[in-house]
């Protein structure tokens, strides 16, 4: 289980309701930085992408 508080434990519980539907989230990607800053630019980036198939792809390379 995550822990309370995590993003992940958040969407699961229904905290926002536009990540409520898809509930239950599971982990697909993790990817450390030195930042929080450095994180949130490129959580930035790949949310701009807007592509089901950019980020499927970019699962599938792991």
């Amino acid at each position: 289980m995550y822990r309370s508080g995590s993003p992940l434990y958040e969407h699961n519980i229904g905290h926002s309701k536009f990540t409520s539907t898809g509930a239950p989230w599971e982990l697909k990607y993790k990817k450390e930085y030195a930042t929080l800053l450095a994180a949130k630019e490129y959580e930035r980036r790949m949310k701009k992408m807007k592509s089901r198939k950019y980020i499927k792809d970019l699962i599938g390379m792991l």
